[in-house]
């Protein structure tokens, strides 16, 4: 039986803000086991992607993207992207949210 669930994706950027470099190994260790401990439960991907940031200097980076699809809404994504972006030294986190219809059959 389905019902309708709500899709969240975490973009959460590999380099660290303040000296740039890829700190990949250290934010998804902090990364899965902050979801883990979290939530319980999470999928993650990483991405390789590039974006212009606002002094027009063009970045690189591995992205991780942290995705949990859940029963209710999410009403403390401010908490939670504050969390995240305190432990992987990130200066936003970008969201996505798509309401789905699914189940476990």
């Amino acid at each position: 039986m389905t019902s309708m669930k709500y899709d969240y994706k975490f973009y959460i950027g590999c380099n660290d803000k303040d000296s740039k470099k890829d700190n990949s190994a250290q934010v998804l260790f902090n990364v899965q086991n902050y979801f883990l401990k979290t939530f319980g439960f999470y999928s993650m991907q990483v991405m390789h992607g590039a974006y212009t940031h606002i002094d027009n200097t063009v970045v690189t980076e591995k992205t991780c993207v942290m995705e949990l699809v859940l029963d209710d809404k999410l009403y403390d994504l401010e908490l939670i992207c504050a969390t995240l972006k305190e432990l992987c030294n990130q200066e936003s986190i970008l969201v996505t949210t798509t309401q789905v219809e699914g189940g476990l059959f």
